[in-house]
C-alpha cells in the first residue's frame, strides 16, 4: 500500500470521473483518493469527496491536501487516469533523490478522444504553441525540468506544506507558481518518461477558451514569479502589436505595412508547423496552432485591463 493520497479538483462530480476513479482504484487498490468540487451531484463515487469553498484550482488542491496525513501526494485532474507504474515510478524517484521534489510525466492523448480533440494535443507539439515544453504530451525522454502542469505531478506533502501550498491568488498558472516555489526550496523537478496519465485534450472551441484564460491570469501570476515566466508576455505584445498597428493605419498608412507584415510571418508560421506536425490533417490542425497565441494575447489584454477574477472558470471547460 502506497503511502499517498490522490487529489482531484473538480468542477462537478460527473460519469467521466466516477469512471476515472474507478481506473485508480482498479490500478491501486486501497489507496486514498480524495476529490473536491464545486457542485456534488448523486453519483456514487469511490472516494473522499469534499465540497469545495471556492472554485478556485489552487485552493481546491490546497483543500484536499489539508484532509489527509498522507506522507505523498499526487495531483491529477477529472478528466484523466493514470497509466500503469505511475506511483510506482515517482515514489522511487521521490525517496532515492531526496534533491527531487515534483515528479510528473507525460499527459497521454485520452483513448476516448474524439479526433479533433486529439488536434489539440498535436497542436502541443508546435513550440509556436507551448514553447520549449513540446515534451509534455509525449513519451519524451526523462530529463530534469522548470515546469510541470498539476494534471500529473507527484510530490511530498511536507514540501507542499512547507511552501505554503498552491498559491490562491492567481486563478490560473498555480502549478507555475508551485513549481518555482519549489525550486525556491533547492528541489529539482523531474520529467519522467513511465509516470503517465491518459488526460482529453480539448476539441478547437474550448482549447482557445483556455488559452483566453490562461491569457488573463498571466499577469496575476507574474506578479509572483518574476523574472520566471517572462516567455508568457509573448502572445500579450504580439497582439497588442497587432491592435496598434491596425489602429494607427486607420490614420497613417505605412503603419498598415507593418501590421500586414507581422501577421503575414505569423500565418507563414502557422501554417509550415501545421503542415510539418498534422502532415494530411494540417488544415484542421491550423486553427488550433495559429489561434493559440491570439487567443492568449486577447486574454491578457482583458487581464491586463480588466484583472482576473473566479468569473474565468465560467469559460473553462475540460473536453
Amino acid at each position: 500500500m502506497f503511502d499517498v493520497a490522490v487529489v482531484i479538483p473538480t468542477k462537478e462530480i460527473d460519469a467521466m470521473l466516477v469512471d476515472h476513479v474507478a481506473r485508480i482504484n482498479q490500478l491501486y487498490p486501497g489507496i486514498e483518493v480524495i476529490v473536491v468540487a464545486d457542485v456534488l451531484g448523486t453519483e456514487a463515487i469511490e472516494a473522499k469527496v469534499i465540497e469545495a469553498d471556492s472554485p478556485v484550482l489552487g485552493l481546491k488542491r490546497n483543500l484536499g491536501v489539508k484532509h489527509t496525513d498522507k506522507t505523498y501526494i499526487a495531483f491529477i485532474d477529472s478528466d484523466a487516469y493514470p497509466d500503469e507504474g505511475w506511483l510506482e515510478t515517482a515514489i522511487e524517484q521521490l525517496e532515492k533523490n531526496k534533491s527531487i521534489g515534483i515528479v510528473g510525466g507525460p499527459n497521454l492523448p485520452h483513448p476516448d478522444e474524439t479526433r479533433e480533440q486529439r488536434l489539440g494535443a498535436l497542436a502541443c507539439d508546435s513550440s509556436l504553441v507551448v514553447g520549449p515544453n513540446t515534451f509534455w504530451k509525449r513519451r519524451s525522454a526523462t530529463r530534469f525540468v522548470s515546469e510541470l502542469p498539476s494534471s500529473n505531478m507527484v510530490f511530498r506533502r511536507q514540501d507542499y506544506l512547507d511552501i505554503g501550498g498552491m498559491s490562491g491568488q492567481v486563478m490560473t498558472g498555480e502549478d507555475i507558481v508551485f513549481c518555482v516555489h519549489m525550486a525556491g526550496l533547492g528541489k529539482k523537478i523531474l520529467f519522467h518518461q513511465n509516470v503517465r496519465v491518459f488526460h482529453f485534450n480539448r476539441g478547437l472551441k474550448p482549447f482557445l477558451r483556455q488559452r483566453y484564460v490562461w491569457g488573463k491570469g498571466v499577469f496575476s501570476v507574474l506578479r509572483i514569479v518574476f523574472p520566471a515566466y517572462l516567455m508568457s508576455l509573448m502572445p500579450f505584445f504580439f497582439v497588442s502589436a497587432l491592435l496598434l498597428l491596425g489602429l494607427v493605419g486607420l490614420f497613417w498608412t505605412p503603419a498598415l505595412a507593418f501590421f500586414a507584415a507581422i501577421l503575414g510571418l505569423y500565418t507563414a508560421a502557422a501554417l509550415f508547423e501545421s503542415i510539418r506536425i498534422g502532415k494530411s490533417d494540417w488544415l484542421y490542425l491550423f486553427p488550433f496552432i495559429a489561434g493559440a497565441n491570439i487567443s492568449s494575447g486577447l486574454g491578457a489584454i482583458n487581464g491586463a485591463l480588466f484583472g482576473d477574477s473566479a468569473k474565468s472558470y465560467g469559460l473553462y471547460t475540460r473536453t
